[in-house]
């Protein structure tokens, strides 16, 4: 790791990334200030907020993002409240009701793609841990004003955190989110016209590896676009060119597919072999100026192809001009979110078995509030990586930023900050002094979770507020029960499976079989069957193994892609 962070260097140390980390540390200089200056109880919250709006950068997404901050922190506090009110006394109860409702968060974020809509859904599962939880640790002088304090006091907290950040980033050299749905659509357009051109100048159509492959990158490419247009709306940005663009490139692969399948079980023709070089030798002279791809074929289905390739960079180039002039009498579609059961059972289950397995313990210890990160962390991380890849690698690598923040935040930070009480400019210094590489780094997907587990250990245990105690045994214990939890996640996404793999693809399979019915009964039409389907296949892959079952789901998944032809 050590070795890769020094050849990155140029890319951590750039322009755009240096401005990046400075917009973060003015953001967190001011929700510090405002929420000591309001003297609220916990403003680490505020400067967490402000960190997390900066994982995506550009102006629309912060908006977007401090706008579901906040709601999902006023849902958390509501339902937490409610719990602690009702179930009080009797803590099994308190903790049931918490697990229901971490069961609903949970629902909605398993196979949801949007990051944004995702944080929003963890800060509401965070913020009604932390009231519940911290009611439990001390019933005694737990009351309804005091619950209310805290809850009040965490909304306060993010809220200040996510304006600060979006007023840092909206007046301070903003970047645009125009500039990220555009690269986003030059690679999903790149990817199209290289799938293209390897399957036409190789012509090696049985070869559905590798091919299959190539799809799903390109499927993932236009999710990933279709998600980041949900902020387009903050920045007076308009959609039409975006989702007809992605529609060009699904019904291109579409025909594509079909084409290819159709090559597959025909003997060698010369005169297609010779129409399929034509168009790779055009596409490699693509001049996106002039919309037209020079070439013809007297196969129906080639003509069909080159039509679709035709459409697809008359799309891509108004998009990039900015144009509205694209047909608007034709129907487009965005993606809709597919919930597959399997995997949704599969991801509450072992959310809420892991926090109870934390709360057991938490109970053995005769745990009190300064451990409680040890249940509160883990779930937070839980709901944030569960769709992703890789998730245990993930959460390895927040461990390692976890590791990394406590002889820092204690042995360093700490030490100094005892000698500036007082001092807001010394203290702002320390803390930014310490926090600037974890800043800088937060931007870079690669070490985007070495940054978050960095950032959250430190502020956890420096927790800088107007009553700041210096007490390094209970920094430790917040450190290292922070740890415990976040292992504790590690193992239950190592030992837990992430899905039922064959049961997963059977299911999402039967969704579409269900779906190609209703479209052929006219029980819904052709776009509302195509924007339904793409989720549904990349299901399939995401639930696929290296084996003949998975590749002939996936070969009836795309198959099913053709239905519209």
């Amino acid at each position: 790791m050590i070795k890769e962070l020094i050849d990155d260097i140029p890319t951590i140390f750039n322009t755009q990334n240096a401005l990046h980390t400075f917009k973060a540390c003015i953001a967190i200089t001011l929700a510090l200030g405002i929420s000591m200056s309001l003297d609220l109880d916990k403003p680490m919250w505020a400067m967490i907020a402000a960190l997390f709006l900066q994982t995506r950068p550009e102006t629309g997404f912060i908006i977007e993002k401090a706008l579901v901050l906040i709601c999902g922190s006023i849902i958390g506090v509501g339902v937490g409240f409610l719990i602690v009110n009702f179930f009080l006394p009797y803590p099994v109860l308190a903790l049931l009701a918490l697990c229901l409702f971490i069961a609903v968060t949970m629902f909605f974020s398993v196979n949801m793609s949007h990051p944004n809509f995702m944080y929003a859904l963890a800060i509401a599962n965070t913020t009604c841990n932390i009231v519940v939880f911290y009611a439990i640790a001390d019933p005694t002088s737990t009351t309804s004003e005091s619950v209310f304090h805290t809850g009040y006091s965490r909304v306060t907290e993010m809220a200040i955190g996510s304006l600060c950040s979006c007023f840092v980033n909206y007046y301070i050299l903003p970047f645009k989110v125009e500039k990220a749905l555009k690269n986003n659509a030059t690679q999903g357009f790149d990817l199209t016209v290289a799938y293209i051109k390897e399957m036409f100048s190789t012509q090696d159509f049985n070869n559905n590896k590798k091919y299959y492959l190539k799809v799903e990158n390109i499927l993932n490419n236009l999710v990933t676009l279709d998600n980041d247009l949900s902020a387009a709306k903050y920045e007076n940005i308009a959609k039409t060119n975006y989702v007809t663009f992605s529609n060009k490139v699904v019904e291109l692969i579409q025909t594509v597919h079909f084409l290819r399948k159709n090559l597959a079980k025909k003997d060698d023709d010369s005169a297609i072999k010779k129409d399929l070089e034509n168009i790779v030798t055009n596409l490699d002279k693509i001049d996106l100026t002039q919309h037209a791809l020079v070439s013809d074929s007297n196969n129906y289905l080639l003509k069909k192809v080159i039509k679709k390739i035709n459409s697809l960079i008359y799309s891509y180039q108004k998009l990039l001009s900015n144009s509205n002039n694209i047909d608007n009498t034709e129907s487009s579609y965005t993606f809709i979110n597919y919930t597959n059961p399997a995997v949704t059972f599969i991801a509450i289950s072992r959310t809420i078995l892991l926090l109870l397995c934390m709360y057991l313990i938490w109970i053995h210890v005769n745990g009190n509030s300064s451990i409680l990160m040890m249940m509160i962390c883990p779930c937070l991380l839980s709901q944030l990586f569960t769709a992703v890849p890789n998730p245990a690698d993930m959460v390895r690598n927040v461990v390692i930023g976890l590791f990394l923040s406590i002889p820092i935040s204690i042995f360093i930070t700490l030490n100094l900050l005892s000698q500036v009480v007082g001092y807001f400019e010394l203290l702002i210094l320390v803390l930014l002094g310490t926090l600037s590489l974890g800043i800088a780094i937060l931007a870079l997907p690669k070490y985007q979770t070495y940054s978050l587990g960095f950032c959250i250990g430190f502020i956890s245990i420096v927790q800088p507020s107007n009553h700041m105690d210096f007490e390094v045994a209970k920094s430790i214990t917040i450190g290292m029960s922070t740890i415990v939890g976040s292992i504790g996640l590690w193992l239950a996404f190592k030992l837990y499976p992430q899905s039922p793999y064959m049961i997963s693809r059977k299911i999402a399979i039967k969704s579409i079989i269900k779906d190609i019915q209703k479209l052929k009964k006219r029980q819904i039409s052709k776009e509302h069957y195509q924007a339904g389907l793409i989720k549904k296949i990349l299901s399939v892959y995401r639930n696929r193994k290296n084996d003949q079952a998975s590749e002939k789901d996936i070969e009836f998944a795309l198959q099913s892609l053709t239905q519209t032809i």
